[in-house]
């Protein structure tokens, strides 16, 4: 009787490579050129977050737009990389150069929060939500707070990356 071993691999990423602006949900979208050494020490780090935010249920979805082979011109990019934070297609926040996982971290903490269950920007509270919180999040009726997670205990949105950076 012959056996035989096959190992098979596969990687979970909550990465997307498009030209096509994502509107729906919470997406960091994050415009390089191949060229660019910044831009490649950013994607590993931005790669690792989006995995580790799926994995504790912060639905954000990464979006990498090469500028070599897209249209830029339309999102007004000035340098690379540069890093923009929307919801439902709606621009919360934009930030130019190179983050490491802390600094996407409060980036993310810094333009993110939960009202009544759904994680929205904290420039569109009054929007419709992106996304419904897991049901792990406590409910919060307050404005906007950041998620708190019951299990495992994390502070906010911040903390849900960056423990795992």
């Amino acid at each position: 009787m012959l056996f035989s071993l096959v190992f098979v691999s596969f990687t979970f990423s909550q990465t997307i490579e498009s030209c096509d602006r994502i509107n729906t949900g919470i997406v960091l979208s994050i415009y390089y050129t191949t060229y660019c050494r910044f831009c490649q020490a950013y994607m590993p780090e931005m790669e690792k977050m989006a995995y580790n935010a799926s994995l504790k249920g912060v639905p954000i979805t990464v979006q990498r737009i090469n500028c070599e082979v897209c249209s830029c011109d339309f999102d007004n990019i000035k340098g690379y990389p540069t890093t923009i934070l929307r919801e439902n297609g709606i621009e919360i926040a934009r930030k130019s150069g190179k983050m490491e996982c802390s600094e996407v971290s409060n980036f993310l903490q810094q333009n993110l929060c939960e009202t009544n269950g759904h994680l929205v920007g904290k420039n569109n509270i009054s929007t419709q939500p992106a996304f419904v919180m897991p049901s792990n999040v406590v409910q919060n009726t307050q404005s906007c707070n950041i998620p708190m997670i019951q299990n495992p205990p994390m502070a906010n949105v911040g903390n849900y990356i960056k423990s795992s950076c």
